[in-house]
């Protein structure tokens, strides 16, 4: 057991020297046709450039899409917290760099480990919590469906549907919010 563990510990410490630093790099800026913004950047894996699916290059280097944005993203904003979010997904890309590496090199995909510890705690709460859902019955004779009839962000009719396909329309009252002193 402990030659077991000195192996695994060996093979990690390999891994983690071999891949110890991924970098994303913003080389350009441009407005996409739909009028975006987007935000290219090179990534790099120990100082290699990663391929990217994109056929674009910026000074010889392949370039990615970390980003596309709209003005209305950012309001109220300071340029510093903009930059920091761009930043973020940047470093976002990063990590997901990390973990492609990872699941092209480890026994097991981080996916396939996911699912492993899902199936174990799940199969743990059917049976301690569902021994009794087997046999149950619910039923529903019509469901209420909320709509932003202006396109302003706020529902403001709701519907209440049927099997049959009839409907009953019903304005939705505003509520005002009044602060507290």
């Amino acid at each position: 057991m402990t030659r077991f563990i000195l192996s695994l510990l060996l093979v990690l410490g390999m891994a983690t020297s071999v891949f110890a630093d991924v970098k994303g790099k913003i080389v350009f800026q441009d407005i996409d046709d739909k009028g975006a913004i987007r935000v290219w950047t090179t990534y790099s894996v120990d100082g290699v450039d990663v391929e990217s699916r994109y056929p674009n290059k910026v000074n010889g280097r392949p370039v990615f899409v970390s980003g596309r944005y709209s003005a209305r993203q950012f309001e109220g904003m300071t340029e510093q917290e903009i930059l920091e979010r761009m930043d973020a997904d940047v470093k976002a890309h990063d990590e997901n760099l990390i973990r492609q590496t990872y699941d092209m090199n480890a026994e097991k995909t981080l996916n396939e480990e996911q699912i492993e510890y899902n199936r174990k705690a799940n199969e743990a709460f059917v049976l301690d919590k569902l021994q009794s859902l087997v046999g149950r019955t619910v039923s529903a004779d019509s469901t209420v469906v909320r709509m932003d009839t202006d396109a302003n962000g706020i529902a403001d009719k709701e519907l209440t549907i049927k099997m049959d396909g009839s409907k009953t329309e019903k304005a939705i009252a505003e509520i005002a919010v009044i602060p507290t002193p």
